[in-house]
């Protein structure tokens, strides 16, 4: 919805959390439990991320402050 990533990756990713949930039951990787936070997981990520410096981050970073989504 946000535009971060191109169709053919966002296809990959689908594929791959489709086919891990199918094996797991819906089972959430590692032992995550933000599922309870809506943007918990994102924000985590985008932190995570914030570290490189990139050009991607900081087009990330305008897009979330656009669409002022919040950390919950």
């Amino acid at each position: 919805e946000l535009h971060l990533i191109t169709e053919e990756s966002s296809n990959t990713y689908i594929h791959k959390i489709k086919t891990h949930y199918n094996e797991t039951g819906f089972g959430e990787p590692d032992a995550s439990r933000r599922i309870l936070n809506a943007n918990g997981r994102f924000f985590d990520l985008l932190l995570t991320a914030s570290v490189i410096e990139s050009e991607e981050t900081e087009e990330i970073d305008e897009i979330v402050t656009k669409y002022k989504i919040e950390s919950a």
